[in-house]
Parts: C-alpha cells; sequence; structure tokens
C-alpha cells in the first residue's frame, strides 16, 4: 500500500512538471513568433514608406521590398498604393508606428495584427512633366490599418494591409 501512495505522489508532480514545462514552451512559442511579427511589420511598413516617398526605380523597389512582403504584394498591390506619390519625392518626413500584439499559435500560418501608422512633416517635391498635376500635392493617409501576415517556409512575410481608420489629431 505504501508504493501505490509514493508512486500517487510521484505522479502528481510528475504531472504539474509537465504541465508547467508545456505552458514554458507554449509562451516561448508565442514571444518568439510574436516578436518575429513585430519586427517584419515595423521594418516593412517603414520600407513601405520609404519606397513611396522615395524616387526608386522598380528593381530597387522590389529589392527592398521582397524580403518583408509577399511576391502577392509586392507585384499586384504596392503599385496601387504607390501610385499618387508616383511624380513627386519626399524631401523630408517622419515616419511614427506604433504596432499591437499578434495573437498567434505556435502552428499558425496566417495572423492580423492592427498598426498604427503616421507620417509628420512629410516635403514633397515635384519629380513630373506634366504641370497640371503639379498643384495636385497628395496626403499621406494616416491611420489605424490592419496588416495580414503569411508564413511560409518558416519565415513570416505581410500580405496585405487595410486602411482601418483615422488616427486622432496630433495636438
Amino acid at each position: 500500500m505504501a508504493v501505490v501512495r509514493l508512486l500517487k505522489f510521484f505522479l502528481k508532480y510528475l504531472y504539474i512538471i509537465l504541465i508547467v514545462g508545456a505552458i514554458c514552451i507554449f509562451a516561448g512559442f508565442f514571444a518568439y513568433d510574436n516578436a518575429y511579427i513585430n519586427i517584419v511589420v515595423r521594418d516593412g511598413m517603414s520600407a513601405r514608406a520609404e519606397c513611396i516617398l522615395g524616387d526608386y526605380d522598380e528593381e530597387t523597389t522590389i529589392y527592398k521590398l521582397n524580403s518583408l512582403f509577399s511576391t502577392n504584394y509586392v507585384y499586384n498591390v504596392y503599385e496601387n498604393d504607390a501610385e499618387a506619390f508616383e511624380n513627386y519625392k519626399s524631401l523630408n518626413y517622419r515616419y511614427s508606428i506604433k504596432v499591437g500584439i499578434a495573437w498567434v499559435w505556435p502552428w499558425s500560418k496566417e495572423c492580423d495584427i492592427v498598426v498604427e501608422e503616421r507620417v509628420v512633416d512629410l516635403t514633397l517635391k515635384y519629380i513630373g512633366t506634366e504641370d497640371e498635376d503639379k498643384d495636385n500635392i497628395p496626403e499621406w493617409t494616416d491611420g489605424k490599418y490592419k496588416i495580414s501576415c503569411v508564413k511560409k517556409n518558416g519565415v513570416w512575410k505581410i500580405d496585405g494591409i487595410e486602411y482601418d481608420g483615422p488616427l486622432d489629431p496630433l495636438e
């Protein structure tokens, strides 16, 4: 009878140790994926703004965006985002971004994350050829964005950017 009680005692603590260990492993994977996604989104959105506001050729733009964005975004969506600024080059701007927490399971292949992006003190120089576009200076759309990320071959990349609403004005 004493042997049975001893086994129950050891099994009870073994289960507790296994559960705590599993929770620690799960938390480690969650933190790893969350940090990875945070860095990809932060660097990707700032590279996107730099490519849209800068006067880069197509090859340079693809090189800068390819490591952070999926090919779906780079070849299909980016051109629509950059179209308004194609005849302008930025002389000066300040970029600010707040990235939320990505709630992602260790086995997930997709996730969404909300970011707040703002471009302040934007000064643009017209580099186009048509005089009628010179007076139509585009505005950067500050706001909350829902970023869709996908995991392919163990690498997280941004797959889509959706405008989610305006930010409060700066004081």
